[in-house]
């Protein structure tokens, strides 16, 4: 059985409808779900997990203490990087990182499976694959086409042997919690400078990046990120009870103008994408098939070569 690791902490309502989404991949009962709730949670998260584990057996909580929150001044830093370290020694194979605001689609779990099954489990220098970059989420790509690239998006699926061989051993590292400090004195060669692009996500980049590793990016976009409220977004959620505030988040979800008109951090709204049909999965490796893609940092296209010399022996 692998893992759904989901980190959450204010947006029960987001949470709710990411579950929902869930509930929609046949798949599901195949995965535990693993919840991992940071210090000062929103009492409603408990109730729509409750709610979740009517329908679903196979989940296991995980409650950070405020101890744990103070280990990494950046919010929720410490919460993502400890559900890699917990959510492996659960998983046969690989982990699906969620966050409650990220939003998949109905294919989620059958895509990702077949990124391993294709990809991540074949080919010793594909770190993960990613997100669609949210400037381009709203274009409709081709479901069936993925490219390779140097800069990472938040995983969606991230196989055992890549947390266990290059994530886990850094935390335990000094400094890794104080990521300016870490990334000055671990990785000054960095293309990021040391200060720069420092949360989960950036970090994971540089792991990546240091080990001359590529990240897959698909051209169709399998998930959406609707938190317009929460502890560091000002955007109002309308409604006084969970389910007003799942109905209201359920309004907005499809749209990028509604969820950036909702949102003070309308950068980074973007809506859940239209699940499409397909059959197969493929590298595009010259990159010409792609409808929306592109790999703006590996310009020399060092994914084709690497793949190609993969292919040949």
């Amino acid at each position: 059985m692998n893992v759904i690791a989901i980190v959450a902490h204010s947006r029960p309502e987001c949470l709710h409808i990411h579950l929902e989404q869930l509930l929609k991949n046949k798949e599901l009962p195949d995965y535990l779900v693993y919840f991992f709730l940071d210090f000062g949670y929103h009492p409603d998260t408990l109730k729509v997990i409750k709610w979740f584990k009517q329908q679903h057996k196979h989940i296991r909580i995980k409650m950070q203490t405020e101890t744990d929150s103070k280990t990494c001044q950046l919010s929720a830093f410490y919460n993502i990087f400890d559900a890699y370290r917990t959510a492996v020694k659960f998983a046969d194979e690989f982990v699906i990182p969620g966050e409650e605001d990220i939003i998949p689609t109905e294919d989620y779990l059958r895509y990702n499976k077949a990124v391993y099954d294709n990809f991540l489990s074949k080919y010793d220098k594909i770190f993960c694959v990613g997100t669609k970059r949210r400037q381009l989420n709203d274009m409709e790509g081709d479901p069936e086409l993925l490219i390779g690239d140097i800069q990472l998006c938040q995983p969606t699926c991230i196989s055992n042997k890549v947390i266990n061989k290059l994530i886990i051993p850094l935390m335990d590292m000094p400094n890794f919690w104080i990521p300016p400090l870490f990334n000055q004195t671990t990785w000054p060669q960095s293309r990021n400078n040391p200060d720069h692009h420092i949360h989960h996500d950036g970090q994971l980049e540089r792991m990546a990046e240091c080990n001359n590793m590529f990240c897959l990016k698909p051209d169709h976009a399998r998930s959406g990120h609707i938190g317009v409220g929460g502890q560091h977004f000002n955007g109002k959620v309308e409604g006084n009870t969970l389910y007003e505030k799942v109905r209201y988040m359920k309004s907005l979800m499809y749209s990028t103008d509604k969820l950036k008109d909702a949102s003070e951090n309308k950068r980074d709204m973007c809506c859940v994408p239209k699940t499409l049909e397909w059959t197969d999965l493929r590298l595009d490796l010259e990159r010409t098939l792609v409808k929306t893609q592109s790999a703006d940092f590996d310009p020399d296209n060092k994914f084709a070569a690497y793949i190609k010399t993969e292919l040949s022996k």
